[in-house]
């Protein structure tokens, strides 16, 4: 098995583990499970983080090196909460996901470390919180960060969708937003912490190469 698919392998490995992170919640250190309005992890090597929420909700909290995350769960007829995560670096730019790379949003912490915003509560959602825009796309364009431009990670080929790599990746996830791509690793390591990694929202004539 080439390094490239060991890589997708242990991407993929990382999912199981995440699903199954509430099983582990107050065994393991920085992941908490509960429901409330106030939650606290005093256990984590990475950040102890505290959320408040202006409304009820089921969480799953897990504070991990570099990442952040929060399964918000609706657990009453409230549409929205509002949302105030403690425990970072004070005046510090943090980068915000919801459920997909795709959504990103920049944000600055105050002085005391702390950081507050609107929760949609019409459906669950996985908020993630990392140090650094982190996602590389792989489409039927060629490649883009997280801000649309060419991250010169690697070459396009437009006739057989195929994405060479021309260096390894660090600390990012490449995702691949279309069907009938072929990502080429070329020899190059792609390899970090949490769910860093490649990560596909399409399922059919993937190929890795």
């Amino acid at each position: 098995m080439n390094r490239a698919k060991t890589y997708l392998v242990a991407a993929m490995l990382f999912l199981v583990l995440a699903n199954a992170s509430s099983a582990f919640a107050g065994i393991l250190p920085g992941i908490l499970e509960g429901t409330g309005t106030n939650f606290e992890i005093t256990d984590s090597s990475y950040l102890n983080i505290s959320v408040n929420s202006s409304e009820e909700i089921k969480v799953l909290l897990q504070s991990v090196p570099e990442m952040v995350t929060i399964y918000v769960e609706p657990v009453s007829e409230a549409t929205s909460t509002t949302i105030t995560i403690s425990g970072f670096a004070p005046n510090t730019t943090y980068y915000k996901y919801e459920d997909s790379h795709r959504n990103l949003v920049e944000f600055t912490t105050d002085g005391t470390g702390s950081y507050t915003y609107e929760q949609d509560l019409s459906q669950e959602h996985l908020v993630f919180i990392q140090t650094h825009p982190s996602t590389i796309f792989l489409t039927s364009t060629g490649w883009e960060d997280d801000y649309g431009n060419d991250p010169e990670v690697g070459t396009w080929d437009p006739i057989t969708l195929t994405g060479a790599l021309t260096t390894d990746i660090n600390y990012k996830t490449i995702e691949i937003d279309d069907n009938g791509i072929t990502l080429n690793g070329a020899g190059h390591v792609i390899s970090g912490l949490g769910s860093k990694g490649i990560h596909s929202t399409k399922t059919t004539g993937i190929t890795m190469g």
